[in-house]
């Protein structure tokens, strides 16, 4: 395939997502610029070093199948012009697009992923810095420049499964003259599939064994956000429906969007608002790429399920997730009880 466009697609059977010949994960750019947020809060300064982490491992990931640092706009990043000191500017880099009343520089995950890029592509270690960010200043771009600081980062062995045949397209709208993508009428953003396993990961060597919970309740917080402020329009009327329908109506989105984000394959084995709804997914995006560590992982994907019934089906929910490949287990299994 060739390497000078994009190509989204997926596998319907799987759940996988693939940009090009990478397995890949889509959000959007309001859940990452909120997921920033609400982990300074937890984390403070020491945010900011975690994501420069987190992106520059995902930069060497990105850089070892594709070429071009155009690649950036076909993830949704921005748009990325490289200068002839080594430094590089970035139009609309995401990070920047909500944060315009913060007042402060915010694009470490983008300057991490610049130094991992670079790192693989001139096999030394590359550091950048954000010298100048759009969100603090009149300039439409944010700048960054070389530094030395030896970051070193180890980019762990993360299993990519190669696209099979027969493939289904994602209506994924790519605007290049932005570097912005769009799916679901929503701002929208591809990382690569293992980025949430690394960001788990120096999250929970940050803070230790609270760190599955705190994960949890963040995306729950955020999901249901969300469904309420960026899809609540596709659930006009919502409020006079059954509450058994509005949960039919949210297993249909789930099982359709789901596997169009390459977050794995969803199996519904119980409806019912009393029991709790019981869902299968096979290919976990991130029990996947986590590894075996004998004990369930996707706290993300718990947090996303949990947040969505909050928002459709009305009430609080809880998601527990009984089973999880990164236990030993054959599929992720998960169920939705009211809290």
């Amino acid at each position: 395939m060739a390497e000078n466009s994009p190509n989204y697609r997926y596998d319907p059977l799987i759940g996988e997502l693939y940009l090009n010949k990478i397995s890949c994960e889509l959000t959007t750019r309001k859940f990452h610029n909120d997921l920033r947020r609400e982990f300074e809060a937890i984390l403070g300064a020491v945010a900011k070093s975690m994501f420069y982490t987190v992106g520059k491992v995902t930069g060497m990931i990105v850089a070892k199948y594709f070429d071009d640092i155009d690649v950036l706009s076909w993830m949704g990043w921005g748009v990325p012009l490289v200068k002839k000191d080594g430094s590089v500017e970035v139009k609309n880099s995401y990070m920047t697009m909500y944060r315009s009343e913060i007042g402060k520089k915010s694009c470490d995950i983008v300057a991490g992923f610049l130094a991992g890029w670079f790192s693989r592509k001139e096999k030394d270690n590359v550091d950048f810095i954000e010298s100048r960010c759009a969100s603090t200043t009149k300039f439409k771009t944010c700048r960054f420049e070389r530094v030395e600081k030896n970051v070193a980062v180890e980019v762990p062995k993360i299993r990519m499964k190669k696209p099979r045949e027969h493939l289904k397209n994602v209506n994924i709208n790519l605007k290049p003259s932005s570097g912005e993508i769009i799916y679901r009428g929503d701002s929208s953003l591809i990382i690569p599939r293992g980025f949430t396993a690394i960001f788990q990961r120096e999250f929970e060597r940050v803070i230790g064994a609270v760190a599955s919970r705190k994960m949890y309740e963040v995306v729950k917080k955020i999901s249901y956000e969300a469904v309420v402020k960026e899809q609540g329009f596709r659930f006009i009327g919502l409020a006079i429906l059954p509450k058994f329908i509005r949960a039919k109506l949210l297993l249909h989105e789930e099982l359709v969007q789901l596997p169009e984000r390459g977050f794995g394959n969803v199996r519904v084995l119980r409806l019912d608002l009393k029991e709790g709804i019981l869902l299968e997914i096979d290919n976990s995006y991130n029990a996947f790429t986590y590894g075996k560590v004998g004990k369930p992982v996707c706290h993300t994907l718990a947090g996303v399920l949990a947040g969505g019934a909050k928002a459709v089906i009305g009430g609080d929910w809880e998601c527990v997730e009984n089973k999880c490949v990164a236990a030993g287990d054959g599929v992720c299994e998960f169920e939705l009880k009211p809290a």
